[in-house]
């Protein structure tokens, strides 16, 4: 009897192990998505400098980070009334986010 439990608490002990990747393997996806999403954008062209007049910088733009647990929090829907509430709550909470700012990156 006491090996079985034994038994039950290592399968336990591997399970928890296994969640707790879960956060680091949707990380990794993540990472991967932003460089591919980098890697097709076209290269910039370099802009001929004039000796006689002084380079312009662009504007740098403010992009917000927001934490998706933040927008989307953990939930049970089980409507879709439910579905439309917890959407429009993203979306209201999204639109807040990109006030003052010229984007915001969800993390």
């Amino acid at each position: 009897h006491f090996d079985e439990q034994k038994k039950k608490i290592s399968e336990l002990q591997k399970l928890v192990l296994l969640d707790g990747l879960v956060s680091q393997i949707w990380s990794y996806k993540d990472e991967i998505c932003e460089r591919i999403e980098i890697s097709k954008q076209p290269p910039k062209p370099t802009p001929k400098k004039q000796l006689d007049t002084p380079a312009k910088s662009a504007p740098k733009k403010v992009i917000k980070t927001v934490y998706r647990q933040a927008a989307f929090p953990a939930k049970t829907l089980e409507s879709q009334e439910d579905i439309d509430a917890y959407i429009e709550r993203v979306r209201s909470y999204l639109t807040a986010m990109m006030k003052d700012c010229d984007g915001i990156k969800l993390n």
